[in-house]
């Protein structure tokens, strides 16, 4: 996990943090450098800027990223930006939902409906029950940045029933529905 805390004038501006287990600073320094010039050279809102560098730059192929700063109208913001993949949905770790089960997400295979490119929803089939889900919606909370169907934002740290949408939304599949 990385961390680049920005202060001015001897005062917090904002907070940026890489919470891959991992992160290579080749990843991060370009987007880090583009941001500072953003907001500080052409005086672009540190939310704005985060925003519009996230969808410049292949960051969120590497790692969520979040801000943690304060508003033009001088309240405090804390988001997090996240890419959606078929392993990690929607940003959040999945649990099975069977009557009896609580296999994790290396155990879960995700399924989109067909034409279907900005993972709206989801179904999954649990390895080690079988169980499968009905098809399970995107979380009103997740909000989709524009002109990317995979990328999405949400308000940070998220409460504990957010973080286990996937489970306490997972509906039993009827059969012969596709």
């Amino acid at each position: 996990m990385g961390l680049v805390i920005i202060r001015f004038s001897g005062r917090f501006h904002f907070v940026v943090g890489f919470t891959a287990h991992s992160v290579q600073p080749s990843q991060v320094i370009p987007y880090v450098l583009r941001l500072m010039v953003a907001v500080y050279i052409e005086q672009v809102p540190v939310e704005l800027a985060v925003e519009r560098e996230m969808l410049a730059w292949p960051l969120l192929a590497h790692t969520p990223v979040v801000l943690v700063c304060q508003t033009a109208d001088r309240k405090f913001m804390s988001e997090k930006f996240l890419v959606s993949t078929n392993g990690l949905v929607w940003g959040l770790n999945p649990k099975c939902g069977g009557e009896n089960c609580s296999a994790d997400g290396s155990n879960l295979k995700a399924s989109f409906p067909k034409r279907q490119h900005r993972h709206e929803a989801v179904r999954f089939q649990c390895k080690r029950c079988n169980s499968q889900s009905a098809y399970i919606g995107k979380p009103d909370w997740l909000v989709p940045l524009p002109g990317n169907g995979l990328f999405f934002r949400h308000s940070f740290p998220l409460s504990q029933e957010q973080e286990d949408y996937i489970r306490l939304t997972w509906r039993p599949r009827e059969q012969g529905k596709h």
